[in-house]
């Protein structure tokens, strides 16, 4: 979904007065701060803010990150990525970083505490799942890396 998709999904449908506004522009402050770096990356955006609730107070935002462009980042690029996973709480845009270890590596299907999806999958009562909105940022074709 490209940026302006989500922004008349998210934002656009709910008038210019809307607290959706300026967490859409801190959302595209991220996206602009990755772009910026050189980040291969998709970005799972969801929580309130996908949703219709009129007074969302955030969006959460999964980065997944492919194992092959972790594997290769420069110091300033490892230091963004550690810093997605502050726990922040005056953050409006609430990120999780994860790396998306390929089928056959030692670390597929082994990572170290709760994954996205336990993060930001299920709603709160952990009945039903949440929808979830995909920005990709940087070349993530599929047809050109193929990854599960």
């Amino acid at each position: 979904m490209s940026l302006g998709a989500l922004r008349t999904l998210t934002v656009d449908a709910f008038g210019l007065g809307s607290p959706r506004v300026g967490i859409f522009d801190q959302f595209c402050d991220l996206v602009f701060d990755l772009e910026k770096r050189g980040f291969r990356c998709e970005l799972l955006c969801n929580g309130s803010f996908v949703t219709e609730s009129l007074d969302p107070s955030d969006i959460d935002v999964v980065v997944r990150v492919d194992f092959d462009f972790v594997a290769a980042m420069d110091d300033d690029q490892t230091a963004f990525f550690d810093s997605l996973n502050d726990d922040l709480a005056d953050h409006v845009v609430d990120t999780f970083a994860e790396v998306a270890f390929p089928i056959g590596h030692p670390d597929f299907g082994a990572e170290e505490g709760p994954s996205w999806e336990a993060h930001y999958g299920l709603e709160h009562g952990g009945v039903w799942l949440k929808g979830i909105a995909v920005v990709k940022v940087g070349e993530t074709d599929v047809g050109l890396r193929l990854r599960r």
